[in-house]
């Protein structure tokens, strides 16, 4: 079930954006929040609390919850 603060809504792409743009990355400063969007619909969300997706998440490795995140430089997988 999404967290009442991930409501799924469907997005018009932004003036600058062009129309076949399938994939958009849209970031709000005032509300803080990195949005993923996909066909005009937002399917991810990014904001102080954490990390909201509707639909499902495949992964492959280990999800850990409390531990110390080190982020590769080399573009490689978070660990």
């Amino acid at each position: 079930m999404a967290s009442p603060a991930f409501a799924v809504t469907d997005i018009a792409p932004a003036a600058d954006k062009k129309a076949a743009d399938r994939v958009q990355f849209e970031t709000d400063q005032k509300a803080g929040v990195v949005r993923i969007v996909i066909d005009g619909r937002e399917i991810a969300r990014i904001d102080a609390t954490g990390l909201y997706v509707h639909g499902d998440v495949a992964y492959t490795g280990t999800i850990a919850d409390g531990l110390p995140l080190r982020v590769s430089t080399e573009g490689g997988d978070a660990k």
